[in-house]
Order: structure tokens, then sequence, then C-alpha cells
């Protein structure tokens, strides 16, 4: 298993009109979001269900639900002030 890292360079200067644009930019990212969550929450069941009966994993399943985590970290980032760098609305699956 290989090590998560995770590391976000913050700027000491924000600008205070992205601060405005970032509160506009919210409403359709947590729109996808949740939808996405609730898609990779299926897929996680079913991706249990064909552990358990197969012994591996969906290649398909498991690409769907490390994109959305690589997403929900972007967007985490952004929406938490860590970073001025606006995710896509919609992510690359």
């Amino acid at each position: 298993m290989k090590t998560v890292k995770f590391e976000v360079k913050v700027p000491e200067k924000a600008s205070r009109w992205e601060l405005l644009v970032r509160c506009v930019y919210w409403i359709p990212l947590v729109i996808v979001i949740t939808i996405l969550a609730i898609l990779a929450s299926i897929c996680w069941v079913i991706q249990l269900l064909v552990i358990l009966v197969t012994g591996k994993r969906n290649g398909a399943m498991q690409k769907y639900i490390k994109a959305y985590q690589t997403y929900q970290v972007k967007m985490g980032s952004y929406f938490n002030l860590l970073t001025d760098e606006r995710p896509e609305i919609l992510p690359d699956l």
C-alpha cells in the first residue's frame, strides 16, 4: 500500500474579490459533490459485494471512487480557504 501525501502551499496574501467569487462558486460545487457522494456510496456498496463474492475489485468502480476522493480533497481545500486554486466544477472521471 502506498502512503498518501497531502501538501498545500498557502500564500500569505489573500484576495478579497476571490472570497466573494468563492461564495458564488461554492453553490454548484456543493451540488456536484453531493451527487458524486451519493454515486460513490452506491459504488462502494456494490464494490463491497463484488469483493465478497469474487475476491477481486471491479476496476471501473475503483477508478470512480478514487476520482471522487481526489475531487473531494480539491474541493475541500478550496472550501476551507486553504488554496485560491479553483477546482473544476465537473471532475475528470
